[in-house]
């Protein structure tokens, strides 16, 4: 009989930490650009994957015109015991 594999998820990048303290000095649903994204920059992957690993709250809503899904994100309190205090 085969045992079953754990995968452990990876830490936390420097990436993943910057965000959770930029989250953290939010107090409301905030959007990436809100939190230095640009559309360039990776920070609507890292949110997402930070919502998958449960330390973000995420809701979408459409835009203004109706035509896009604009998703906000919020940090929770698995995300906030991950980020120490300064």
């Amino acid at each position: 009989m085969e045992g079953c594999k754990v995968t452990l998820p990876k830490p936390l990048t420097d990436e993943d930490r910057d965000i959770l303290n930029a989250l953290r000095e939010q107090p409301t649903w905030v959007r990436p650009m809100d939190v230095g994204g640009t559309s360039s920059s990776r920070h609507s992957d890292i949110l997402d994957k930070l919502y998958r690993r449960g330390l973000v709250d995420r809701q979408a809503r459409k835009n203004i015109n109706g035509t896009r899904t604009v998703r906000t994100y919020m940090i929770n309190d698995a995300g906030l015991a991950e980020i120490p205090r300064p």
